[in-house]
């Protein structure tokens, strides 16, 4: 690391390893010199660079402690395990979407030369299967409109070869068209449609997370087709956001995750025409790996919480992170935030909270790409059954390393008025030792391409556990 530290401040007489990245070539390696990421001129003398590294030498431990990992109980009460017979041969999934009202899910599979967007019905057996340019990262639908978000190319990269479509009359027996589309996005993951400007037609912002340069970005939807293009930050790691009208002042505002060196939660409050105002929530250090976030309500008292998930360790090979996982920030009301929950789950990438169980209390269902392969039991799911006041049973499934999971959605797929899981499986080892031969496992003949673990809650009781949960919560507040 210290070698690739020397070139981002300009100092060139420092020894690289043998795996330095080269700057890739055309436009992304234009983006990347005008940027200045790797200076011309030395930014620190050399002198002062050999105090810096010798710092580092000096300090740095000689391993990473494990994790204290609380106790995980093998079966999940309240889902089936289901392994659809859709299957691909070394699958590559960048997305699953489930689509309640139509009980289907959507599948994105990057397979290099052969992209597709697969539609599976609630029991996972393959609809339609539509071939696509390049692989998908984000899908939303609106009726029969489909907004769809493809990255140009799954490599790190920091060329603009990213499209948003919106593509209207997506529906069985109609002629699709392309409402909407822009062009020239840098490796966007993400995307939030909303009316930003008050103007009543829905634009949309864009985490163009890039590789060395990237931006946030929101994309005015003009009368005529076109759009206008508005930089919120133009820094390379934007990750997801969550638009709304947090401050209360009437105007819609957007609570974004970056990563990639400066990482941390940030507001953007809504200004008059459409501007907007950054206010840094939380910041990370940027070895954290930021891959997550959602805003839910995790302790009853009316106000957004941030359930949030650090586990990206893509760059570079490393040993397990000790701080990887899952983390509450919990809202005093004011959008001030404080850490009061942390899981440790080394390699984490999603969490979805919902109240999966019924009982009114928010649940947690996270996945792990970069799981603790040394590890005796390396947990690539944990279900976070909560039992009130932030109090959580930790719980896993006996085929959950049957899969890479890089990607998880939840919803209602099956009509029944409960949330099921959708697990897809990316399954390329990277270039860290594999001394449990997961892979193996993830290549195997019938191994998943796709996971749904099917709720199979009895709604009956809903009503009155609701009343055990965040209901007796906020009461036993009241009267105290």
């Amino acid at each position: 690391m210290l070698p690739r530290m020397a070139r981002r401040l300009g100092v060139r007489d420092v020894t690289w390893p043998a795996n330095q990245e080269p700057v890739e070539g055309g436009e992304g390696g234009r983006r990347i010199r005008e940027a200045g990421v790797y200076p011309d001129t030395p930014r620190i003398s050399r002198a002062d660079w050999d105090k810096l590294a010798a710092y580092f030498l000096k300090e740095a431990p000689e391993s990473l402690p494990h994790a204290a990992t609380p106790p995980v109980t093998v079966g999940l009460p309240g889902f089936r395990v289901r392994l659809p017979d859709f299957q691909i041969k070394s699958p590559m999934v960048t997305l699953v979407h489930v689509d309640s009202a139509h009980r289907r899910i959507y599948v994105g599979d990057a397979t290099p030369g052969h992209s597709t967007l697969s539609v599976l019905d609630s029991r996972g057996h393959a609809g339609k299967i539509f071939p696509i340019p390049s692989p998908v990262s984000h899908l939303q639908l609106f009726r029969d409109t489909l907004g769809v978000l493809l990255m140009g190319k799954l490599e790190p990269h920091d060329a603009a070869l990213g499209t948003l479509g919106l593509i209207s009359a997506w529906r069985p027996g109609a002629n699709p068209t392309i409402a909407w589309r822009i062009d020239s996005l840098q490796r966007p993951v993400y995307a939030s449609y909303a009316d930003l400007n008050g103007d009543g037609i829905a634009d949309v912002v864009v985490s163009e997370f890039g590789n060395l340069t990237g931006s946030l970005t929101w994309y005015e939807r003009l009368s005529g087709g076109g759009s206008r293009r508005h930089v919120l930050t133009p820094q390379p790691g934007a990750l997801t956001t969550i638009v709304g009208d947090f401050d209360g002042d009437g105007r819609p505002d957007i609570l974004a995750l970056t990563a990639q060196g400066d990482e941390g939660i940030s507001l953007f409050h809504g200004q008059p025409s459409g501007n907007f105002s950054r206010e840094v929530l939380l910041r990370f250090p940027p070895s954290y790996g930021s891959t997550s976030l959602q805003l839910v309500d995790m302790n009853c008292d009316g106000y957004p919480d941030i359930v949030y998930t650090n586990g990206d360790a893509g760059d570079y090979p490393g040993p397990p992170k000790p701080y990887h996982g899952i983390r509450i920030f919990l809202n005093d009301g004011h959008w001030h935030f404080t850490e009061k929950y942390f899981f440790p789950m080394p390699g984490a990438m999603k969490a979805i909270a919902r109240d999966f169980d019924g009982d009114g209390n928010v649940d947690i269902a996270a996945i792990s790409f970069f799981t603790d392969d040394t590890r005796r039991a390396p947990l690539p799911f944990v279900y976070l059954q909560n039992m009130g006041d932030l109090h959580f049973t930790a719980r896993t499934f006996a085929a959950a390393d049957r899969g890479r999971w890089l990607v998880m959605d939840a919803g209602d797929i099956d009509g029944d008025g409960d949330d099921d899981i959708v697990l897809g499986s990316f399954a390329q080892p990277d270039a860290q030792p594999d001394p449990r031969q997961l892979s193996a496992r993830w290549h195997q003949p019938g191994a998943p391409t796709v996971i749904i673990l099917e709720n199979i809650l009895d709604t009956s009781g809903t009503a009155r556990d609701h009343e055990q949960g965040c209901g007796l919560t906020r009461r036993r507040k009241r009267d105290s």
